[in-house]
């Protein structure tokens, strides 16, 4: 499994997670005034530079509120504020959201029930992703999952008559940011792995290989899902 560690927000004061008073406490809405605080943020170490940097921490009382995006950057766990239910939910959502609900935006993958790909460890699937560039070199699909979950669990697999390796790369496709890899050999079966989405409004999922002879495929199997 792969996953990035966490990062610590760090930042010299007492703090609580801003999320306005309908959500946190009260079904009815209370105006409160406050005083903002123009800190820097500091995740693993580093200033932020990111958009939710530019939120300011608050005072209210003699507490240090938070604001929400800056929790899901220092943290890498998703916070969602739902008005209509008064609640707060904090990690993955219980839900399995499958990658198809997810806007893909297919690129070098496609669907297919190609047998060929779709058996799979003694296993059948109805229609799995295949790449639909079959050569050497890289190949990708999007999703925009628009910072509304905290983990992409995504089951794949590399399918040829030879064996060979596949790599996998899941990036911040905004940023380029790298947010995890991981390979797999043909005679790996299927093999899972879980990246930290937290945040994040667009996701880049990518295969590899480097072979001179034309090879099957890699595929995104349909157990994969967003939580």
């Amino acid at each position: 499994m792969m996953q990035k560690g966490k990062k610590k927000l760090l930042i010299a004061m007492s703090v609580m997670l801003l999320v306005g008073a309908p959500a946190t406490y009260a079904a009815s809405s209370t105006i409160v005034k406050g005083t903002t605080l123009a800190y820097h943020y500091l995740v693993g170490n580093v200033k932020s530079t990111s958009a939710a940097s530019k939120t300011l921490p608050v005072v209210i009382n003699g507490k240090t509120y938070l604001p929400v995006d800056m929790i899901k950057e220092g943290t890498k766990v998703n916070v969602t504020v739902d008005e209509k239910s008064k609640t707060v939910s904090f990690g993955e959502k219980n839900a399995k959201v499958p990658l198809e609900n997810v806007k893909p935006k297919y690129e070098d993958f496609h669907n297919t029930k190609d047998e060929a790909f779709t058996q799979i460890d003694n296993q059948s699937f109805p229609q799995v992703l295949a790449r639909t560039n079959p050569y050497a070199g890289f190949a990708s699909i999007y999703f925009s999952p628009q910072g509304a979950y905290q983990t992409l669990h995504l089951e794949v697999a590399a399918v040829d008559e030879k064996e060979r390796v596949a790599s996998f790369t899941v990036f911040n496709a905004d940023t380029n940011e790298e947010l995890s890899s991981f390979q797999l050999s043909t005679k790996d079966g299927i093999q899972f792995f879980d990246t930290n989405i937290t945040g994040i409004k667009k996701i880049k999922v990518q295969s590899y290989y480097e072979t001179s002879e034309r090879p099957k495929a890699d595929l995104i199997l349909p157990t994969s899902y967003f939580r």
